[in-house]
């Protein structure tokens, strides 16, 4: 096909110049060919064929080149690069790329890579090779640092002010957010909620015990006639527990609920930083950390010393190490996984993916020589034959013309 592209480009433009000589010819007056009959007709098909190959053969080449812009001149697809690359980048992830299936995607794999035996097995075998040739130089290494850094924290992190600073950055900075507290406050309820029918039952049991006390202590000619026992059961039976248990349940979802939880909270949290700021605290911390340096002092070193060198290779040797992080770890990490991406994982996975931005840097970033010849390579043959339809196209309706003129 592009043997025949080529010899229709050359007829074409050769006609095309034919017709141009004899429109100059005639324009400075001088006498010029004059078709008539079959030539005449023949000479309107190819030139109106030469017309509709060269126009296609234009709007295919203007669609990449020049690649760069030359007396205001450029490609379509280089002057239009940005646009086209924030198009694709919108188009391809709401219709081809859905980035919420390519997270589930990920979030399947890193599951069924943590239920494979393999590899428990195979972080078995390296970190086992790795102590037991390491063990020594890991255990000298270790120990004066494990020492110093004990010190260092009693001595820096066991004050009243360490507390109160850390209770400031974490626990009351987060109660200090009111969506903080409310969605404590919700799980708080959540789980009393889930533990209502147990509430019942106790308190169910609780009235039974008190009500029979009542009758013995209070009335005792009562319960030389009958068990008071049996009257109070008799008489809490009666009541009707499951509505009761119904209506702690509503009064436990209720709003006041949730904002006296709340307030409690902030309550909580005033009460502790104030005792952290107290002069009391103050000096039980600074004995508890004088003597807690002391002793943490002395065994370390002692202990290190004669343990350190074999315990790392023995421990990570034990079949109950292992056994517990299959059975334990493992699955953690699996609920905290699942607990990611409910609690907004998979959003924040979204948003660190970010597709549309990805596509939209690919294609800024792309060399468009190098767009065009992968343009090419998919679909040079289709290009090649719009040049032709429209040689094709040209030359019916130059027919057309002719016959009808």
């Amino acid at each position: 096909m592009r043997i025949i592209n080529r010899a229709v480009s050359a007829v074409s433009w050769c006609i095309l110049a034919v017709v141009a000589a004899l429109a100059v010819a005639k324009y400075c007056g001088v006498e010029a060919v004059v078709f008539s009959g079959a030539a005449a007709f023949a000479f309107t098909v190819l030139t109106a064929a030469a017309v509709g190959y060269v126009t296609n053969q234009l709007a295919v080449f203007l669609l990449f080149r020049p690649y760069d812009a030359h007396w205001g001149v450029q490609g379509l697809v280089p002057r239009k690069k940005s646009r086209l690359a924030r198009a694709l980048g919108e188009m391809i992830p709401a219709y081809l790329l859905d980035p919420g299936a390519i997270t589930d995607e990920l979030a399947a794999m890193v599951r069924n890579t943590l239920d494979k035996p393999e590899l428990l097995d195979e972080l078995r075998t390296l970190i086992c090779r790795f102590a037991d040739r390491y063990s020594l130089e890991f255990a000298g290494f270790l120990s004066p640092h494990i020492v110093r850094a004990a010190e260092r924290a009693v001595a820096d992190n066991l004050s009243p002010e360490t507390l109160r600073r850390f209770f400031d950055t974490a626990a009351g900075s987060y109660l200090g957010d009111r969506a903080n507290r409310e969605q404590l406050a919700a799980g708080v309820i959540d789980e009393l909620k889930r533990r209502a029918p147990e509430f019942s039952a106790f308190i169910r049991s609780e009235v039974r015990s008190g009500a029979a006390d009542y009758v013995r202590t209070r009335h005792p000619r009562l319960a030389a006639f009958f068990s008071a026992d049996e009257f109070a059961a008799r008489m809490v039976d009666y009541l009707d527990w499951p509505l009761i248990e119904k209506r702690l349940e509503q009064r436990l979802a209720s709003d006041d609920t949730r904002a006296a939880i709340s307030d409690e909270l902030v309550t909580i949290s005033t009460r502790l930083r104030d005792y952290f700021s107290s002069d009391v605290c103050g000096a039980g911390w600074a004995k508890l950390a004088d003597k807690l340096g002391e002793e943490l002092n002395g065994l370390l070193h002692e202990y290190l010393a004669a343990e350190l060198p074999g315990m790392l290779s023995e421990i990570l040797q034990r079949d109950e190490l292992w056994r517990a992080v299959r059975e334990t770890l493992l699955p953690l990490l699996q609920n905290y996984v699942d607990h990611y991406l409910r609690r907004g994982g998979s959003r924040e996975i979204e948003k660190r993916l970010d597709l549309a931005g990805r596509v939209e840097r690919s294609v800024n970033a792309m060399d468009v020589r190098k767009l065009h010849a992968m343009v090419n390579e998919v679909s040079g043959e289709e290009l090649t034959a719009i040049q032709l339809l429209g040689f094709v196209l040209g030359g019916i309706a130059g027919a057309f013309l002719a016959l009808a003129v």
